[in-house]
């Protein structure tokens, strides 16, 4: 029989993800940072009802070590490597096993493009 997760564990894992996320976003480099706020912000928070949704992190947290140009033209780079998650989780699921988000948007951590591909399988199967 399957055990039911009370409301007190619910939280403690949304806290124990956010928490990982935020200090990637301290101590990753730019790319890897911006990465950990986005894919937090806009995926990994966006389950159950809205109000119990954990507040996003905030950008600040990386303002204090990269401009607000390179955090700017790191988003647009972590969002065109989104863009192309649908097709990337579709590759996987249909076996055409490519490099194409590595040869397309290069300088990703390897954690980067996992959670990417993870997220195109959610994406393409939906």
């Amino acid at each position: 029989m399957a055990r039911m997760i009370n409301k007190e564990e619910i939280e403690k894992r949304r806290a124990s993800v956010r928490t990982k996320a935020e200090a990637e976003a301290l101590s990753a480099g730019l790319l890897d940072a911006t990465f950990a706020i986005c894919h937090y912000n806009n995926y990994r928070r966006q389950f159950g009802p809205f109000a119990e949704r954990p507040l996003p992190i905030d950008w600040g947290v990386l303002r204090y070590r990269f401009s607000e140009g390179e955090i700017d033209d790191a988003t647009h780079r972590v969002i065109a490597l989104f863009r192309n998650a649908y097709q990337a989780g579709d590759d996987i699921r249909e076996r055409r096993l490519t490099d194409r988000l590595r040869l397309d948007y290069p300088g990703f951590s390897d954690n980067c493009y996992e959670a990417t591909i993870s997220q195109g399988l959610f994406e393409s199967l939906w």
